[in-house]
């Protein structure tokens, strides 16, 4: 069996970093992606820290005490990673769109039941649609369930900060590409 594909097609692996779980009000406080090749090739990066007082004062999202303890027990680092430079939902948003470009593209996340519903309802609060179709979203979990992979065994020894969500996204599309690199076939 075999998944069809171009070691050139590029795709999009995004993350979020969030200041509560609830998938209609929870803010999202660092969104991270990367667009890479099936071959593993990191082309670009983005990110962008979104300001939790506009997403509670304008959006109706909640701050959870829960995620803030949960927080709390991360690296300095991560905790300060979201911190750097928030913008307006309406900026970040923006910024978004213009780097994700108008074509739909493969698209993954780290959990369809998380980052997917979160960032939508995001977006929804604009108006806004996620730039690319159902069809192309794909979840990295699920393919790393299948094949028996630890995300965080394998990240254990790495020297990127957790909970960053840049970093989150290049070690996903790491431990995906290798997983699936064998089931990519040219098209």
């Amino acid at each position: 069996m075999s998944y069809s594909s171009s070691q050139n097609t590029v795709s999009v692996m995004f993350d979020l970093e969030t200041l509560g779980t609830n998938k209609s009000t929870a803010p999202i406080v660092s969104l991270g992606a990367v667009k890479f090749k099936h071959d593993g090739t990191i082309l670009e990066e983005f990110c962008v820290n979104i300001d939790p007082v506009d997403l509670v004062k304008n959006y109706g999202k909640k701050i959870e005490k829960d995620t803030l303890d949960w927080w709390e027990k991360q690296t300095k680092e991560a905790r300060m990673s979201w911190r750097k430079d928030p913008k307006s939902l309406v900026v970040a948003t923006e910024m978004f769109y213009d780097w994700y470009g108008s074509k739909s593209l493969e698209t993954w996340c780290h959990g369809a039941s998380f980052d997917y519903p979160i960032l939508a309802a995001h977006f929804e609060c604009l108006g806004k649609k996620l730039p690319w179709k159902y069809w192309h979203e794909n979840d990295n979990r699920t393919i790393q369930n299948i094949f028996g992979v630890s995300n965080r065994d394998l990240r254990k020894n790495s020297t990127d900060t957790y909970h960053d969500a840049v970093a989150d996204c290049k070690a996903q599309v790491e431990i995906l590409t290798t997983i699936m690199k064998p089931l990519w076939v040219p098209e």
